[in-house]
């Protein structure tokens, strides 16, 4: 091309910087000169090697193009698992991470220069990659998408700097998929009812809320939430797919002691719907923020980061139930659907099924294989402990001793008038983890063999319950099993995709498997799932940054927990504070966080560590254990 003149072409365009280059340069300018020469080779034989042109490296920055989009994709992941292989030999704080964009789009060229929006983007897209990890365009990924043997997860729309119109984004997902987001489309369509869902539907939403309290206590929070900013001043965008919010239907029966009703009912229809992949759920914990407000539909599209808002009200007088709800576009204000309803009450279940396929059907939303039996697979042939067990839900999430005991004698009643109950069964062994994971009972062995049992008995009776898949995998832990563990947590979320507290719960496990920033995808994934989330997602965020080596970003997260958390085991959330700070080289504020571990709780000692930190490697907690002597912890 002639010297100064222009040409406009589409091309294929990564963009990578380092991470953290001016920290990096301050400790220690000539080996960061030298790790950035050997990590600069690195990208130019990978760029070269995949047909790619380096157009420009300076400083810590890098720009390439290439003729195709799969080669430049490509050897983005293949350079990104390079240099995580070398970065492994290092030190924590002589770590050097890049974060990668690509981008497919139109620039213009002169003098061996790119520019214009398509490099722009590329720019953006880097930006909002983790460290070492990969961000790539909606154009990318339909072009690489089934072309190369890679998971992707979307992140959403999003606003960047200089570009008029929001961008999709989508993270590349450098090893297989553990717990990231639901495929986009699917195939089947729906073929058949479900059975009547009875007792063992609401034990499942109390089991559900069993698993929460278990890491609500774990981590000494209770299950409060707190109102965010709307989601465009949070980086949320709205999912590529149907997204949805069931708004707490309204107690029309003038009785309080009504509420379990109402609230059952409205977790039953989130549960049926959570359980499609195509459909993009809001979770309990946000959506029972609105619980007792009048809300504006537009107001909670903007703060959840959905489209379609379901509201409504519901009465049980004597035999009869009466229902009115209403599915609405938040962005056109248009009713979608309205209906009432007024059946027998014998008919709940009936209804249940009726409203949650209706909704489908108005969505458009396409089942995939599985999915429909999954959906509508019954549990039980009984019906008359159904409000019993919703009772007890409200007594379960307090999170008490006394709680649990409530819920244990439910689970059973439930279990008596249907042996066959799966759910019931998995609840009652969420109710004995909770006896052994905090010492509640005389015998905290025995409560962790009958959670064991509970578990294994719930499976071999329908393995398709979730919660029983996600107990079993938590117990896994306790025996050292974390492999297994994971495979358990993987299967509860695939029957579940839009379970806030099963990504949670996974991303947990995740950590103590040693492996944080697998464990910080997932949990970016409960909390979009949930972006009114509970404040315990923070605790396992600030633990995950703490073992990654992300001192700073430990302590933001530690900061937040602790400014939202005023109640509960708080010397936990301390006791990781003080490990960050440690790692931080800054003593003085290590020390002081260990002292408020002890003024809180007067008898810990850290024989306790590995009951609460479950790690895979031992040398795990004997380095914490080094760590919280130093700063004066016995």
């Amino acid at each position: 091309m002639e010297s100064g003149t222009l040409e406009r072409k589409l091309t294929a365009i990564l963009s990578a910087d380092v991470v953290g280059y001016s920290r990096l340069m301050g400790d220690d300018h000539e080996a960061t000169v030298e790790t950035l020469s050997d990590y600069r080779q690195v990208f130019v034989s990978g760029i070269e090697g995949h047909r790619g042109h380096v157009v420009d490296a300076k400083g810590d920055a890098i720009l390439a193009e290439f003729v195709s989009v799969v080669d430049a994709v490509a050897c983005a992941v293949e350079i990104q698992r390079e240099l995580a292989g070398r970065n492994a030999s290092m030190s924590q704080n002589r770590r050097m991470d890049f974060r990668i964009g690509v981008n497919l789009g139109d620039v213009l060229v002169k003098d061996d220069a790119i520019y214009g929006d398509g490099v722009n983007i590329a720019a953006r897209l880097e930006a909002l990659a983790d460290p070492g990890g990969l961000c790539i365009s909606r154009m990318v990924y339909d072009n690489v998408e089934g072309r190369l043997p890679l998971d992707f997860e979307y992140l959403g729309e999003r606003s960047v700097k200089n570009i008029q119109r929001p961008v999709r984004v989508y993270r590349v997902l450098l090893e297989p998929r553990e717990a990231t987001a639901a495929p986009e489309s699917g195939a089947a369509a729906p073929s058949k009812r479900r059975k009547k869902m009875l007792v063992a539907a609401a034990a499942a939403v109390l089991a559900a809320a069993g698993a929460a309290a278990v890491f609500v206590l774990s981590a000494g929070i209770p299950a409060n939430v707190e109102q965010p900013a709307p989601w465009e001043a949070r980086g949320l965008g709205i999912p590529d797919k149907p997204s949805i919010v069931v708004l707490p239907l309204v107690n029309m029966s003038g009785d309080p002691e009504q509420e379990y009703f109402s609230d059952g009912m409205t977790e039953t229809l989130i549960t049926d719907l959570s359980k499609l992949s195509n459909l993009f759920v809001i979770a309990r914990n946000s959506a029972f923020t609105y619980k007792g407000r009048a809300v504006d539909v537009r107001q909670v599209s903007e703060e959840l980061g959905v489209r379609y808002v379901l509201e409504g009200s519901i009465q049980k007088a004597g035999e009869r139930v009466r229902i009115n709800v209403q599915l609405v576009d938040a962005f056109t204000g248009d009713h979608l659907w309205a209906e009432r309803y007024d059946r027998p009450f014998d008919d709940l279940f009936a209804l249940q099924d009726e409203i949650t396929l209706k909704i489908v059907t108005e969505l458009d939303v396409q089942l995939i294989e599985g999915e429909q039996a999954r959906m509508w697979r019954g549990l039980s042939k009984q019906v008359g402990g159904y409000e019993t067990v919703m009772k007890g839900v409200e007594a379960f999430r307090k999170g008490t001793p006394e709680a649990n005991e409530v819920a244990k004698r439910i689970f059973q009643d439930a279990i008596d008038a249907d042996p066959d109950g799966a759910a019931a069964v998995a609840g009652l062994g969420w109710a004995y983890m909770n006896e052994f994971r905090f010492g509640w009972s005389n015998d905290p062995r025995q409560s962790m063999v009958r959670a064991i049992d509970s578990a294994n008995r719930a499976l071999d009776m329908d393995d398709t319950v979730a919660v029983a898949h996600s107990l079993l995998g938590f117990l896994r832990l306790f025996e050292g099993r974390h492999d297994e563990s994971l495979v358990s947590m993987r299967k509860a979320i695939s029957l579940q995709p839009n379970s806030s507290l099963f990504a949670a719960i996974h991303a947990n496990a995740l950590i103590y498997a040693g492996r944080p920033e697998e464990s910080l995808v997932a949990i970016e994934r409960a909390m979009r799932l949930s972006p009114f989330y509970p404040a315990w997602y923070l605790s396992v965020m600030s633990l995950a940054f703490y073992d990654a080596g992300r001192f700073e970003e430990s302590i933001a997260a530690n900061e937040e927990y602790l400014r939202r958390q005023q109640e509960g085991l708080r010397h936990l959330a301390y006791l990781i504070r003080a490990l960050a700070y440690n790692g931080m080289g800054q003593e003085a504020e290590a020390r002081e966080a260990a002292q408020e571990v002890l003024r809180r709780k007067p008898d810990f000692t850290l024989e306790t560590l590995p009951r609460v930190f479950p790690y895979r490697d031992p040398t795990t907690i004997e380095r914490m254990t080094s760590q919280l002597r130093d700063v004066g912890l016995n």
